[in-house]
């Protein structure tokens, strides 16, 4: 035992300064500790637990209550010499093999019952290096900050140790980011067959790649393999102390073919069972359940032994069909064999996609796998999920699949209302079924939910929901916890599920085309803000100004896109911003809950103003009293002085903020996520009049001068109006889907776009609405229309989720200009000077000329 406290001794004495770990507080605050703060630490439990343990216990766990652990070392109690050795001969070996030193900073992301997180642990204490423990929940859109924190908390991960499936869940900007940018040096993957499209992405020259392979029952990894070429990736060479054997279907060892690999050792040896040192002969070899192919003693990794199954005459591997899929479609899934039916099931994730034209995706993807798969390698069903569901230890969870054919898809008989929220949660959300109580009182939102997941979700949620109980539910779904939403759910009466298949008709053929030349639209420029530009341009005079969630907030020349001014901030940025009068300033609302003035000249921070929570709305100014409002995911309206961020007032308004305010007539009306309506004034923040519609209003209001109205549409797709003076409801209109977009008006003419492709133009008047027309294009609308003035004409612009962008006449619906972008859009067009401007999720700021 000298030979590990002498070194952690050495440890301490070298590096007593060096940050041992750092980790996020309840409130989500950085913190860290030295290795001299973690040594005072073990050393007070040490004494404490002298007090009350008499016997020589081996190992010795801890609880913490608070959200986050110090993996601190308690040396106290008879530990064998030789275990300690064998132990930390193999975290020497990875020591080594990454050339470990002090100024590395690890990622502590493994959970403690997955044993790969013991490799990390002790690779950061014997070297004196940094680990990184991540929050207890971290949204899956800001993991990246996480790991590279633009506010540089700590210097960014250079160790990343990670479950292929966990590292396919992130997007493709934040994938790229880590390849070909970030501090990470060594890229480890293990607990699964290699990510071989990883091969064939950019990266940079020092980032060294390596294939992990093991198992429990062997003490973690058994064996490592350096990607030196990527043509193709092999289980390695065994660790000291690590025998590789691989033997055929009687039992006897091979050097050349496929079999089943065992893992053996003289001295790595862990007790299974009632095992012990009388009941087992050395070497001791476990079986893996991993199908291999060895050949001039290289082992390659086929599958699992239970992904081999016999189907139509042929030995099928589950995984060769997924690799298929994939080579052929690009698309990420999952086959399981569902062994009470004989069914062979593919899970094809789409992350974002429109629960109307589902079944229209299916049929698309079934066509060209009829072209390219062999006959036993079709599947019988094949189902779209939005994330592949993960274990604790980041595994693709199979488990939770079956669930989900069994209970949601297969399966006709009656369901508990409890158990399809929960499997829906985890089938929306890419979680395990075995984990979700891990969860309760975690928000939808919190868990990596977003606007279109949540639309997806309420699609399927209603045929188990009762009719009357959706739009509250809706509501519990944007604010409350799962533990609340269950609450909710058990009070009411139960409706069974059934699997529910929509009537399919083609739009395809609706697109109608006044003329397709008649305005020709081609990409001027593109600047490249490195992540998801989500936020909507603000084009002022020459400059255009715009953020997105590489935190990145640019000023362009609106005409060459040259850059006038860049603005690194510490979170995300989906705010648009607002122009302060008579400057050269700007102001944005942040991820990191701060309001942010900037001079677009210089790019510098002028003043900010720290909110409770996120900040996605876009601020108004209001210059009769110098003032910029705006509501915040904290649940309150603030009212700042635009001249230096000074606090005017704020007010309780009970909801999280997304819909822009507006100001008419010295009174701000906005909406919450609980669908309260507010008007107030502008100069004081008292409440003038306020209306609950019970649903979750995301898009902007607009105002109806000619008949002193006001109107927002909630998510559920109504349309309602209120009078300005007194909130007295008018009037309402109701459409067929859900509505994420807000309302454009021109005199009494409102438009809007919904989930069900369709853009709605609807005449107000004084007590009732009107259709004037419908207009299909390709996809979910969730932006909000931009209306302008052409050859004295009124057009109007509108983008869809799939990348469409469209010119439409006003006054007919008719389609006049169309051009496809690369990206999906969930950014809002503005334009100037024949100039259209639009954020892209393919991390581009357009410009698009059209004449």
């Amino acid at each position: 035992m000298n030979y590990f406290t002498d070194h952690f001794k050495n440890v301490i004495e070298n590096f007593k300064d060096n940050k041992a770990v750092g980790y996020w507080d309840e409130e989500n605050i950085y913190k860290s500790l030295t290795y001299q703060n973690i040594s005072d630490i073990s050393l007070r439990i040490v004494e404490n637990l002298k007090n009350v343990i008499t016997e020589k216990y081996s190992c010795i766990g801890l609880f913490m209550q608070k959200n986050h652990y110090i993996p601190s070392l308690l040396i106290r109690f008879k530990v064998r010499h030789k275990i300690i050795r064998i132990g930390f001969t193999k975290v020497f070996y990875y020591r080594n093999l990454f050339k470990v030193t002090e100024r590395d900073v690890i990622y502590f992301g493994t959970p403690l019952t997955f044993d790969p997180s013991m490799v990390e642990i002790f690779l950061a204490l014997t070297t004196g290096c940094t680990l990184i423990i991540p929050p207890k929940t971290v949204n899956s859109r800001l993991v990246l900050n996480v790991l590279f924190p633009n506010d540089k908390c700590h210097n960014g991960i250079t160790i990343l140790q990670i479950v292929p499936s966990l590292l396919l869940h992130w997007n493709d900007a934040d994938v790229k980011y880590l390849l070909e940018q970030s501090s990470c040096r060594i890229l480890a993957f293990g607990g699964e067959k290699f990510p071989e499209v990883i091969l064939k992405l950019p990266r940079l020259k020092n980032l060294k790649i390596f294939n992990l392979y093991g198992i429990t029952e062997v003490s973690c990894w058994a064996s490592a393999y350096e990607i030196i070429n990527d043509d193709y990736v092999t289980l390695g060479n065994a660790l000291p102390d690590t025998i590789l054997e691989v033997r055929d279907d009687t039992g006897s060892i091979i050097t050349d073919g496929k079999g089943e690999l065992f893992i053996g050792s003289y001295s790595r040896i862990c007790y299974l069972n009632d095992e012990d040192t009388s009941s087992i002969t050395k070497p001791v070899f476990r079986a893996t359940g991993d199908y291999v192919q060895i050949k001039n003693d290289t082992i390659l990794y086929l599958g699992r032994i239970n992904s081999m199954i016999k189907r139509l005459g042929h030995k099928v591997n589950l995984l060769e069909v997924q690799e298929c899929v994939f080579q052929h479609t690009a698309v990420p899934n999952v086959c399981i064999w569902y062994e009470d039916e004989r069914k062979l099931v593919l899970f094809a994730a789409i992350k974002e996609f429109d629960y109307s034209v589902k079944q229209r995706i299916v049929d698309k993807l079934r066509i060209k796998l009829l072209q390219v798969l062999p006959r036993e390698y079709f599947p019988d069903h094949i189902e779209i999920i939005p994330s592949i569901p993960l274990s604790d230890h980041g595994k693709i969870d199979t488990r939770t699949l079956e669930s989900l054919y069994r209970k949601l898809i297969y399966n006709v008989e009656e369901q508990s209302t409890i158990d399809v929220f929960k499997l829906l949660w985890c089938k929306y959300l890419g979680l395990s079924i075995n984990s979700i109580e891990k969860f309760t009182n975690c928000t939808f939102f919190e868990l990596g939910g977003n606007s279109i997941t949540v639309i997806q979700y309420l699609s399927e949620l209603k045929h188990v929901v009762d009719e009357n109980h959706r739009s509250e539910l809706t509501t519990l779904l944007f604010e409350k916890t799962l533990k609340e939403c269950c609450n909710f759910i058990s009070h009411l009466q139960p409706v069974p599920y059934r699997k529910f298949v929509k009537k399919r008709k083609r739009v395809d053929d609706q697109l109608r085309f006044e003329n397709r030349n008649s305005i020709k639209m081609n990409i001027a420029w593109k600047y490249d803000l490195e992540a998801c530009v989500d936020s909507t341009p603000t084009v002022w005079g020459e400059r255009v100004s715009i953020g997105s969630f590489s935190h990145k907030f640019v000023t362009l020349d609106t005409t060459t896109g040259s850059k006038i001014s860049e603005t690194i901030l510490s979170g995300p940025i989906e705010s648009a911003c607002c122009v302060i009068p008579s400057t050269t300033y700007v102001c944005t609302g942040c991820y990191d809950g701060y309001l942010y003035c900037i001079d677009t000249k210089t790019g510098l921070i002028v003043w900010k103003y720290k909110s409770g929570d996120q900040i996605k709305c876009t601020p108004v100014v209001y210059e009769g009293n110098n003032s910029i409002t705006f509501g915040s995911y904290d649940k309150i309206l603030h009212c700042v002085n635009f001249n230096n961020g000074n606090l005017i007032w704020k007010k309780n308004i009970l909801g999280s903020v997304t819909s822009n305010p507006i100001i008419y007539n010295e009174q701000i009306y906005l909406a919450t996520t609980l669908g309260n309506c507010f008007c107030v004034s502008v100069c004081n923040g008292e409440q003038i009049w306020k209306h609950d519609t019970n649903v979750p209003i995301f898009g902007s209001p607009a105002v109806i001068d000619r008949w002193s109205l006001v109107g927002w549409i909630t998510v559920t797709g109504t349309l309602n109006l209120f009078s300005h003076s007194n909130g007295e409801k008018s009037s309402s209109f109701q459409v067929d889907g859900n509505v994420f977009s807000g309302l454009s008006s021109f005199g009494n003419i409102v438009l809007f776009g919904c989930s069900n492709h369709k853009m709605y133009c609807v005449r107000i008047d004084e007590n009732s609405c009107q259709l004037c027309y419908v207009t299909t294009l390709d996809s979910s609308i969730t932006s909000t229309p931009y209306l302008f003035g052409y050859l004295r004409t009124t057009l109007f612009c509108v983008v869809t989720n799939k990348g469409g962008v469209y010119i439409i006449n006003f006054e007919c619906g008719t389609i006049l200009g169309h051009l496809q972008l690369d990206g999906e859009i969930f950014s809002s067009p503005r334009i100037s000077n024949s100039m259209l401007y639009i954020g892209c999720r393919d991390n581009n700021l357009y410009c698009i000329k059209f004449n």
